[in-house]
């Protein structure tokens, strides 16, 4: 006589559960991975993003450094200097056209507290000043290096070239370790005048 087969026996059902569980756990492991690849991958965009909109500030501000409207005027270049002991960049323009540097147009940039700072109000050699605001967002990147030595090319006769090479690195928290980028940046400032 033969026996039909009416179900599972419980060894079957415990070996399907368990081979489900595996599965399931596998899935589960890899999605979890993803999601903190994914995570990791917008910190480090985000990091990149705050480095590249940091620079393209500095260079389109420093671009007009030494700028005046009632040329030929050295007074605003006068100003144009990167102090390496404090981090600072200090520059002037002339942003109202009228030839005369004026105590708001005397600008800087300064790494202070892992933040790249602004100001329109540098009031000594030194970086002093008031009026500093954060352009970098200590949430997102923690700033550890600001350098801009400077470089003159004499261009003719009346003209020098002043070549800044801009570097900035920053890190961000992974989990686990420190990521970090650096971003280097030559900007050329073409409004001195020598004589």
């Amino acid at each position: 006589m033969n026996k039909k087969q009416r179900g599972i026996t419980l060894i079957e059902m415990m070996i399907a559960m368990l081979l489900g569980l595996v599965v399931t756990g596998s899935i589960i492991a890899i999605f979890i991975s993803n999601v903190k690849s994914s995570s990791e991958n917008i910190r480090m965009i985000r990091l990149n993003q705050e480095l590249r909109g940091t620079m393209t500030f500095i260079s389109d501000e420093i671009k007009r450094a030494g700028y005046s409207g009632a040329p030929p005027s050295s007074d605003f270049m006068d100003d144009f200097n990167f102090d390496a002991g404090s981090s600072c960049l200090r520059y002037s323009y002339d942003e109202n056209g009228d030839g005369v540097r004026q105590a708001e147009e005397r600008f800087g940039f300064q790494l202070t507290a892992n933040a790249i700072q602004w100001t329109n109000r540098v009031t000594s050699d030194t970086c002093a000043g008031t009026n500093w605001q954060d352009i970098t967002d200590t949430n997102i990147v923690s700033i550890t290096v600001f350098t801009a030595p400077e470089s003159s090319i004499p261009v003719g006769t009346t003209i020098n070239v002043n070549q800044l090479l801009v570097t900035l690195t920053g890190q961000i928290v992974l989990n686990p370790g420190i990521a970090s980028r650096t971003i280097i940046e030559t900007i050329r400032v073409r409004n001195e005048d020598a004589s």
